[in-house]
């Protein structure tokens, strides 16, 4: 199989818009597509435009020769079941991140807070298998376990914080028709 550089690091069925091992009709639409969208002659004449017509160009003429289609398919077929160990999409991109802090296109990667969502992963794994040890039984505040004066003063001191919170809310105004 001789796929051109330009083509080794694209899927060649998504640079035509098309899914993944489409048949030769839906090739040749999705190129109808692309040529339509982004030809020098009708689409938008900028860098961008020129340079995905022209790896859509290329992923077409591969993808018409029914050998070299096949062989590819083979080959995306094994990278793909090779990327997709993993059961969920998030501990796919999990597993590409590397160990260095860096920014990329696709935005920031930070391992930090990566190892603190792994690790709270795992402490609601064990409170899953160990629930019924770890519930706390909530208190209870009533005039039978507090004496009497210390029951209303705290009735009275949590009506107080709740309208001190309660001033803090911002009200929204109501628009005037």
């Amino acid at each position: 199989m001789d796929l051109p550089e330009s083509l080794k690091k694209h899927n060649l069925y998504h640079l035509l818009g098309i899914e993944t091992f489409s048949d030769i009709r839906k090739i040749k639409k999705g190129f109808r597509n692309l040529a339509f969208q982004y030809h020098p002659d009708t689409g938008p004449t900028d860098q961008y435009s020129a340079e995905k017509f022209e790896l859509g160009t290329q992923a077409y003429k591969f993808l018409l020769d029914e050998k070299n289609r096949s062989l590819y398919d083979r080959a995306l077929r094994t990278r793909l079941k090779n990327i997709l160990k993993l059961k969920s999409d998030e501990l796919v991109v999990q597993r590409k991140k590397t160990f260095k802090r860096f920014y990329t296109k696709r935005g920031m990667v930070d391992h930090d807070y990566n190892r603190f969502v792994d690790e709270c992963r795992g402490n609601f794994r064990e409170f899953l298998k160990n629930g019924a040890k770890v519930k706390i039984k909530p208190k209870v505040y009533s005039e039978e376990t507090m004496q009497g004066e210390n029951f209303n003063d705290f009735v009275e001191d949590c009506r107080s914080d709740y309208m001190d919170y309660f001033k803090t809310i911002p009200r929204v105004k109501k628009k005037r028709s």
